[in-house]
């Protein structure tokens, strides 16, 4: 599941921690933010998700939606 969140995308009106809270409540695992143009709502979790207590094992993938109305850029912060 790939998401534009309110942070980072003009066109997103559900901000990351609602689609956080609404997926870990649903069983879900993990989702990938992949704002238009920008990683903004990405940066925005990593700086905040401390201070939400405990999210389990909950994962949040950084990608980006370039607006060449074509093409899904993905990437890993894993070593």
């Amino acid at each position: 599941m790939h998401c534009h969140t309110a942070e980072g995308s003009i066109d997103a009106r559900v901000g990351i921690v609602d689609y956080v809270t609404e997926l870990i409540n649903k069983g879900v695992d993990g989702m990938l933010v992949t704002d238009h143009n920008s990683y903004r709502g990405y940066e925005y979790w990593q700086r905040i998700k401390g201070e939400l207590g405990d999210i389990g094992h909950f994962t949040v993938l950084k990608g980006i939606e370039y607006d060449t109305r074509n093409c899904l850029l993905y990437t890993s912060d894993a070593a």
